[in-house]
């Protein structure tokens, strides 16, 4: 199948590159200036490019350009654009070599080109989805830190903020620190990490200066774009030196922490330079670079997470506290009344003594690009992306990415290739850690053994029956933070591999991850349009090779035996106009295919209604999946009191999970049950009564393998432009039913007995009964599920922007999101703000070179993070509204392409959290000069 497939693809190159050489060639040359439409400002960095070719070029200091082509005709048609302006389209031909363009200031941005809907260039207006834009002067000018950031005053987005340089994006009910159902492109490259399958967001992306325009379509878009581009997708596309040639340098400068509430005072620096040049005609190259550096904002949220037994918060004996590392070992002593059991867990150490709060980001890029003719183009880069940054127990130290591209395009076809790696560095999980570490000073047995001897009075000058007392004679000689002792064995816990031991033969590993996958992606898409008349359609495909290289620190693979997993797609859009072009109906369908799942078809349809040039109706309905993650399918991580595993049958195949395991909520009914028969004085203590009378209530895990996830959606929209273009409205409506989701759930196995006959069972009741701290009879794993229930989400999108007198735009946006969880789980992440909204005043020019955009923020509070059902122990996760106001203001000094920015993230530094347990996050306030040199 892999050779047919690699000769299909061979032989689609060679008719790509056939029908590319048979056209006649006629030559034209022309120049002139570009110029503002009002005010006949030269516009420096306009861009000229020709229709249906790749050639091009940009209005040099003077608004000059030139250009000089060959035709397939006696005229030609040029695409005159600048961003902030109304794309021009003129036609040229040999007997005109002079032409001049004024192009008129566009503020509404529904006009705008996006090819990230449909794979094809459509404006706003014409997408059959929802897409969101932000253009190369949105990046420059927006108020946030950086573009990335940016993205959070649109609507329908949800930016949670891990770090002060780390920002994930989610859409539509999700809410997830590491969203892996978002799909980042850059260039056509999959940024995500290929070990974790979850993106790196920006932390080793694209530097402000390098970014052409950013699209994100919300929800769906699998049917174009694959498996994991099931909540939506984010395309970035950086600056093609052939259309930007020149120096441009960013220099930033700011502070964060400013109050010293959380944290001293802290410096954020940020350097960023893009050098692009053209030689000759046919060869150009461009070389980025950035580094950023501060301080990360604060965790402070340590509430307790288990409370029990009537205890809550410090006086909880068990308490689990968020970002409190080591109390997730716990267990039950028999230290009530009448002996009945009481949670107790270790003592644990704050996340901010265990992970380092510096943040930076180093990123750099390269291109070569050759253009054979005005047809064809040949182009390399080599992308590395290295930084810092933590997120929950994870301290990304010295992570990065290193990726290769080659890629071949015409004005119909592309045909890319590109290999992405990517390194652990010296990443650790401070949770996993912590807890070895806690072993390695007194083991969790002796721990609990010295607690419990303190409480009952067995240990002399311990105040008896007492919580306080106990765990301060069972934390003797706990190492105290800062201390030689606690920096030597931290360290070493920390750079000692996950599961290896250590140089003497000892231990159970330690914490650091050590991260070496790879991914080798190719992909082709050819435009028949030309050669099909019925209907304009495009066809491509892609085969990917997927190498999970963990060194068996966090998957089942080994030291030098990494798991290859291969995954297989071809799609085909087929796009017809009728009616006089009032109507346009679009029809996609994808299949993919993976070596560990069935293929899934995945297809699209829609409509775009234009009655007129100012309202346009969309609908469409489409389907998506969601390949599970390789940590749940193939996950191996010992955390001493509990196992994480994958859940695939050749992990299944180590641990036999699936046949001989019970649920850990039958397994605590159980205990439960059992105790309280044996406390009762009446029953004598008769254990073999209490297990034969309750042993039914032990459930056999009910779940099959992993599964992807699914999901149906349904959108409707509507979008007007009024008063000649200066008023725009878009709204919309969305319904998503997800299906599958996958969920983690806790079992249970016994040292003797299992769930496969009577007698089994009633052996798996004893070894629960004779269970404690001192003598474990029990194992307990976690496991990556489908949940048997569905969640829908149902969510009204509405966005408008009108430019007032002077040219003042105000835009604002509105988002509605309610998510149903039809389940007695909740779903990870499923969960946003039910309300959001942006409102936003800008001025490009308040007066000469003077401009200002001013963002306000509001967002809903969350009851409850988890969703947790209100049949079940509720935890107080919730999270209160906040709003936040960004502001920037800019001059520019035009003579010398250079403009001065002073800004703003969280002007009032109100601090806020995104998410449960997260960082409080304040005010960032900044400096920044930019320099843009553009010439040919």
């Amino acid at each position: 199948m892999k050779k047919s497939i690699f000769r299909i693809q061979v032989l689609l190159v060679l008719c790509m590159l056939a029908a590319n050489a048979i056209y006649a060639q006629v030559k034209i040359s022309v120049s002139g200036n570009v110029t503002d439409e009002k005010t006949n400002e030269q516009l420096v960095g306009a861009s000229i490019v020709v229709k249906d070719k790749l050639i091009g070029t940009t209005a040099d200091i003077n608004g000059h350009y030139r250009l000089e082509f060959n035709a397939d005709k006696d005229q030609a048609l040029l695409s005159i654009s600048m961003v902030g302006y109304e794309t021009k389209i003129i036609a040229v031909s040999s007997a005109q070599p002079v032409v001049n363009v004024s192009l008129k200031l566009n503020m509404v941005m529904a006009k705008e080109v996006v090819v990230t809907a449909s794979r094809v260039p459509e404006t706003i207006l014409e997408a059959p989805v929802t897409v969101i834009k932000m253009n190369a002067l949105d990046v420059k000018e927006t108020p946030k830190e950086n573009y990335y950031s940016g993205l959070a005053n649109s609507k329908g987005i949800d930016i949670i903020t891990g770090g002060l340089i780390y920002q994930i994006l989610n859409t539509r009910g999700f809410n997830d620190i590491t969203n892996s159902r978002v799909v980042q492109l850059i260039d056509g490259i999959d940024n995500s990490a290929p070990g974790l399958g979850r993106p790196f967001s920006n932390l080793l992306g694209t530097p402000d200066v390098d970014v052409e325009r950013v699209e994100v379509v919300p929800g769906a878009a699998s049917a174009l774009y694959g498996a994991n581009a099931f909540n939506g997708l984010i395309n970035i596309i950086t600056k093609d030196p052939f259309t930007y040639p020149g120096l441009s340098v960013q220099v930033k400068g700011g502070a964060n922490h400013v109050d010293g509430k959380y944290h001293n005072a802290s410096l954020y620096n940020d350097l960023q330079l893009r050098y692009a040049k053209v030689i000759g005609k046919k060869f150009g190259f461009k070389i980025t670079g950035a580094y950023t550096r501060g301080t990360d904002w604060t965790v402070t949220d340590s509430s307790d997470l288990a409370p029990t037994g009537g205890y809550d918060g410090f006086k909880n004996p068990g308490r689990n506290a968020n970002n409190i590392y080591g109390d997730e070992v716990a267990g039950a002593l028999p230290l009530g009344p009448n002996y009945e059991p009481v949670v107790i867990s270790r003592t644990g150490y704050n996340r901010s003594d265990l992970v380092d709060d510096i943040t930076y980001s180093f990123k750099t890029a390269s291109t070569l690009s050759y253009k054979f003719s005005d047809r064809l183009q040949l182009s390399y880069t080599l992308q590395y992306g290295q930084g810092a940054t933590s997120y929950d127990a994870y301290d990304l130290k010295n992570v990065w990415q290193l990726s290769h591209k080659l890629e071949l395009k015409g004005n119909n076809f592309f045909v890319r290739s590109y290999y992405t790696h990517d390194e652990g560095g010296d990443a650790y999980n401070a949770m996993l850690s912590i807890i070895k570490f806690n072993e390695s000073w007194k083991s969790s047995g002796q721990w609990f053994g010295d607690y419990y001897a303190a409480f009952k009075g067995y240990i002399p000058g311990v105040t008896p029956n007492d919580f306080d007392a106990a765990r301060a004679f069972a934390d003797i000689g706990k190492p105290v933070v800062g201390s030689e002792t606690f920096n030597h064995s931290w360290d070493s816990i920390i750079s000692l591999p996950i599961g290896q031991v250590d140089a003497n033969g000892n231990g159970s590993g330690g914490g650091r991850f050590k991260d070496q996958s790879s991914r080798i992606h190719t992909e082709a898409q050819y435009d028949f349009s030309k050669l099909v008349k019925v209907a304009d359609m495009i066809a491509g495909g892609n085969i990917r090779s997927n190498i999970f290289n963990s060194n068996g620190t966090v998957l089942i693979d080994k030291p030098g035996e990494p798991i290859n997993i291969n995954e297989y797609a071809a799609y085909i859009q087929a796009t017809k106009e009728l009616f006089k072009k009032h109507l346009k109906v679009i029809g996609s369908i994808r299949y993919d295919a993976s070596d560990n799942f069935k293929g899934e078809f995945t297809p699209r349809a829609a409509v775009v209604f234009k009655p007129d040039d100012k309202n346009f109706i969309r609908a469409s309905y489409q389907s998506g999946f969601r390949l599970p993650d390789p940590l749940y399918q193939y996950q191996n991580i010992d955390l001493g009191y509990a196992r994480l595993i994958g859940f695939l049958p050749a992990v299944d195949n180590i641990y036999h999970v699936k046949d001989l395991t019970f649920t850990k909520e039958s397994v605590d009914e159980y205990k439960s049950a059992f105790d309280a028969y044996l406390m009762n004085p009446a029953n004598n203590g008769d254990t073999a009564a209490a297990v034969d009378l309750y042993k039914e209530m032990l459930k056999k895990e009910p779940w099959g393998y992993i599964r992807p996830e699914h999901v149906k959606t349904f959108e409707i929209g509507y979008q007007r432009l009024f008063l000649n273009n200066v008023l725009y409205i878009d709204v919309n409506y969305f319904h998503n039913l997800y299906e599958d989701m996958q969920v983690s759930e806790n079992v249970i196995k016994t040292k003797n007995g299992n769930p496969q006959s009577e007698e089994s069972i009633t052996e798996a009741g004893w070894s629960i009964a004779e269970n404690s701290q001192m003598n474990p009879t029990l194992s307990q794993y976690s496991i990556g599920v489908n949940s048997f229930n569905t969640a829908s989400c149902d969510g009204i999108e509405t966005g408008v922007s009108i430019v007032l007198p002077k040219n003042y735009l105000v835009s604002t946006n509105f988002t509605y999101i309610q998510s149903n969880v039809t389940s007695e789980k909740d779903i990870p992440g499923f969960c946003t703000p039910k309300y959001k909204c942006n409102i936003g005043l800008s001025n490009r020019n308040i007066v000469k070179n003077l401009g200002f955009a001013i963002n306000w923020r509001w967002v809903d509070a969350i009851s409850s993070w988890n969703n947790t059902p209100s049949n079940v122990v509720a935890v107080n996760n919730s999270l209160p509204a906040h709003s936040t106001l960004d502001l920037q203001l800019n001059y520019r000094i035009k003579k010398t392409g250079t403009t001065i920015k002073m800004g703003t993230s969280n002007l009032t530094n109100n601090y806020y959290q995104d998410y449960a347990g997260g960082a409080s996050v304040g005010g960032l306030y900044y400096l920044s000069i930019v320099y843009d040199g553009i010439f040919n």
